[in-house]
């Protein structure tokens, strides 16, 4: 039996149209970063391979970043300023992950029914309200308030 050529397949040769460009770009440009940017974007990426592959790493390896990650930005006394850890960019690749994976194995689904989709879904619509009504009175700024509901969603969606 003949064995057809790799790129017989036309789902492959897209893929390969498409990769060797992307490659291309992404090459020229992590040859103009820093080498600590370059290392993170290449963790990253690690990290979003190795999240897609088994759901239990990215878990774990959350876990991990929650007790050990240092924080970036400054904050204040007052609540003013956003601080960014690795446990938040962690978790935004492991949501995005998982929502690559149920786009592409639809039988997973985004949300498993569990008695506790109803209160949760109540507790993120009064976050959203509280922090608008919040936002309007002045006692909550913007973009703090954004990214804490915002990780507040993050969480759930990974339970």
């Amino acid at each position: 039996m003949a064995r057809d050529g790799i790129l017989e397949n036309k789902t492959n040769r897209i893929a390969v149209l498409i990769a060797i460009p992307l490659s291309i770009v992404i090459a020229f440009t992590l040859i103009r970063l820093a080498p600590a940017y370059a290392l993170a974007a290449a963790l990253g990426v690690g990290v979003l391979i190795a999240t897609f592959i088994n759901t239990d790493f990215a878990i774990y390896a959350l876990i991990f970043s929650m007790l050990l990650s240092p924080e970036f930005g400054s904050r204040t006394t007052t609540g003013e300023g956003v601080t960014v850890r690795i446990d938040d960019i962690l978790l935004a690749i492991i949501v995005f992950t998982w929502l690559a994976k149920t786009a592409l194995y639809k039988e997973l689904g985004i949300f498993k029914k569990t008695p506790l989709n109803k209160p949760i879904f109540y507790y993120i619509f009064i976050c959203f309200l509280s922090t608008g009504f919040g936002m309007m009175a002045g006692r909550v700024s913007i973009l703090s308030g954004f990214f804490f509901v915002v990780k507040y969603i993050q969480f759930f969606m990974i339970y």
